[in-house]
């Protein structure tokens, strides 16, 4: 299986670092692929890029505007953005970095509701993808690791490789 991985534009990541760590290519934002930070009064349009951050208004917008991709830092689920993702055809995407840059009672709540934010997005037949949008080499998970952050959300083996790898890719690759 190829692996891809989304890292923040300031993360120097070279294709050597990628394939140790298990990726045929890890894709850089604002780079690679246009992220839009929903928080920020900036991006109102999001055609073919992902759209990140907590305002669930503005996300909603981003996803019904073309958006690929949704990443909800807070892990907070919401109706009627899950609905709206479901009818365009986005991705929800559940960045690792929000796990593995906080620690203690904060990371056990966003693991908690990540995992229901995993079980609303497929029952609602939505895909699911796992990235690490890391700001460091430091943060940068290995697809292994992306694996069993996956697992830890309440995905099984199976639905986490095929999220870094299949969906991942159709996030991803152009």
């Amino acid at each position: 299986m190829k692996y891809y991985d989304l890292v923040s534009g300031s993360c120097e990541v070279s294709a050597d670092f990628a394939k140790r760590l298990g990726f045929e290519r890890v894709f850089r934002a604002g780079v690679d692929i246009k992220l839009v930070d929903s928080d920020s009064e900036k991006g109102t349009s999001c055609d073919n890029c992902i759209a990140y951050g907590t305002d669930k208004k503005r996300l909603t917008a981003l996803a019904g505007s073309g958006a690929r991709g949704v990443a909800i830092k807070d892990m907070r689920a919401d109706g009627k953005l899950l609905s709206v993702m479901s009818e365009n055809n986005c991705i929800l995407c559940i960045p690792t970095t929000v796990f593995t840059s906080r620690s203690g009672i904060e990371r056990s709540k966003l693991f908690y509701r990540a995992g229901i934010l995993l079980d609303t997005a497929r029952k609602k037949h939505i895909r699911v993808s796992f990235i690490s949008i890391a700001d460091s080499k430091l943060h940068v998970c290995s697809y292994m690791q992306l694996i069993e952050i996956a697992k830890l959300v309440g995905a099984d083996e199976q639905f986490a490789r095929n999220s870094i790898s299949t969906v991942n890719g159709e996030l991803l690759v152009k």
